[in-house]
């Protein structure tokens, strides 16, 4: 009998396993689809993973004086938050180098003033897009890369199931 119940199980995961789910810290708000993230990267995504930093960790690695992504050559491709406002990143190599930029902890309304800038008038494209829901409210983190490096950061996450953000009409 338990062989049944283990042999049931199995299968349930292969399934599961195959098929696309968004992360449990994204969303889907009314003008955009978070980036997805699927099971079968899982091990991949959570071992490049950051561990969870405070928001006052986070903020130090943009500091002037700090040159964290600059020192290591690598910026935040994909970040995730959490209700208590830490956040958990997944950095990638930059080489060649290229222009990035980065937001978290944003209102949906600041949040689209930004990506207006960013596309509009700095021709980047939102490579990726993690949506918190807190108490009702949506809390959005991206990365923007530039228009001509988007295709080859894409595959780079893609190797961690993840997947870009996906607008609607």
């Amino acid at each position: 009998m338990s062989i049944k119940i283990i042999g049931l199980i199995g299968i349930i995961l292969v399934l599961f396993s195959f098929t696309k789910c968004t992360n449990k810290n994204t969303t889907s708000s009314s003008f955009v689809e978070a980036s997805t993230t699927d099971m079968i990267h899982s091990i991949e995504r959570e071992n490049k993973f950051t561990r969870w930093l405070s928001s006052k960790e986070y903020q130090s690695r943009f500091k002037n004086k700090s040159n964290f992504y600059k020192k290591h050559k690598i910026y935040p491709a994909y970040i995730e938050m959490d209700t208590l406002g830490n956040r958990r990143v997944i950095d990638i190599e930059y080489e060649p180098r290229f222009h990035w930029r980065c937001t978290s902890a944003r209102s949906k309304d600041e949040f689209k003033k930004i990506h207006i800038k960013e596309t509009l008038n700095r021709g980047k494209r939102l490579l990726s897009l993690s949506i918190l829901n807190k108490d009702g409210i949506d809390i959005y983190a991206g990365t923007w890369v530039s228009k001509d490096v988007f295709e080859r950061e894409s595959k780079k996450l893609k190797k961690y199931g993840i997947s870009p953000p996906f607008f609607k009409d």
